[in-house]
C-alpha cells in the first residue's frame, strides 16, 4: 500500500466526524506523515489542546471537501517524560501513571524507561522533543514505514509482550529479534502500549538506527565424556611418542 492509516480505539473522539473526514482526504497532497487528530477526547481540561468548534459542524462528505477548518493537528513530546511540550505544555498524569507501570515492569527507573525502550529497539536516542498525535491517528506513506528496517519493528513487538509463565525469560531480554511467542505463551503488557503510541511519530521521521545488534547464536553443548574419548587416540599418540624419544639408546 502507497499510504497506511494507522488507527486505534474511537478516532471520532480525537477528531468530530472522523469518518467523513478520512473519506473525502486527498492523499495526493498529503504529508508523509499527518497528524489526523487535533485532541485528546471531547471535554479535556485543557481547551487549548480542544478541537475547533467548526469542526463541531453537521457534516457530510461534501462539506469536508471544502472544510476549512484548523482541525488535525500534531505536537511534541518530550523524549524523556513523553508529556506535551508544544505548542502547549500540557501534564498528562495518565502518561506519567503508564511510564510509572512500564519502568516497574522492566525493572528501570522512570527518567531511564524510553532510553531504554530506545535501546531495545536499536535506535539512537532522540535529544529533541517528538512529533506526537493524539489518539495516535496517523497517515503514513510507504516510504517512512519501509525507511525503518524491519529489525526495529521486531524489537518493538518483543518489548511489548511479556511471557504467562512467571519466572519465564521475557522476549525484550532474548538474544533472538524475532519474537518466538503465541497467544498461549505471551500476552501484552498494557502499559507498553501508551508508550508506543508516543513514539510513532518519532520513528516515522526518520530515526537514527544504532549498528544491527550480534546475534548470539546457540551454544552446542558437548559433554565432557565425548570431549575425552574424541582427543583419546591423539592423547595416547603424543604419550606413546613422548616414551619413545625419553627411552635409553640400546
Amino acid at each position: 500500500a502507497t499510504w497506511t492509516v494507522l488507527l486505534q480505539a474511537d478516532p471520532e473522539a480525537h477528531l468530530p466526524h472522523f469518518s467523513d473526514f478520512i473519506a473525502a482526504y486527498d492523499f495526493s497532497r498529503s504529508q508523509p506523515l499527518q497528524c489526523l487528530s487535533c485532541q485528546w477526547k471531547p471535554g479535556a481540561p485543557y481547551p487549548i489542546h480542544a478541537c475547533p468548534s467548526v469542526a463541531n459542524q453537521t457534516a457530510n462528505t461534501d462539506a469536508w471537501k471544502t472544510y476549512t477548518g484548523v482541525p488535525p493537528r500534531s505536537y511534541h513530546v518530550d523524549p524523556t517524560t513523553l508529556q506535551v511540550v508544544s505548542p502547549d505544555a500540557y501534564y498528562d498524569a495518565g502518561v506519567a501513571r503508564a511510564i510509572g507501570e512500564d519502568s516497574a515492569y522492566r525493572k528501570v527507573s522512570s527518567a531511564d524507561l524510553v532510553r531504554t525502550w530506545f535501546h531495545a529497539a536499536g535506535l539512537e536516542e532522540s535529544t529533541t522533543p517528538m512529533p506526537f498525535c493524539f489518539g495516535a491517528l496517523w497517515v503514513v506513506h510507504r516510504s517512512r514505514i519501509l525507511g525503518v528496517p524491519k529489525s526495529v519493528y521486531a524489537s518493538l513487538l518483543s518489548a511489548m509482550l511479556k511471557p504467562r509463565q512467571p519466572g519465564s525469560m521475557w522476549p525484550w531480554q532474548s538474544a533472538e529479534m524475532e519474537p518466538d511467542c503465541d497467544a498461549q505463551t505471551c500476552v501484552m503488557q498494557l502499559s507498553s502500549g501508551y508508550i508506543l503510541e508516543r513514539l510513532w511519530g518519532y520513528l516515522f521521521s526518520f530515526p537514527k538506527v544504532k549498528k544491527p545488534r550480534i546475534k548470539l547464536t546457540r551454544l552446542i553443548v558437548i559433554p565432557a565424556t565425548a570431549v575425552i574419548l574424541a582427543l583419546a587416540p591423539w592423547l595416547s599418540c603424543r604419550s606413546i611418542a613422548s616414551k619413545k624419544k625419553g627411552a635409553p639408546a640400546s
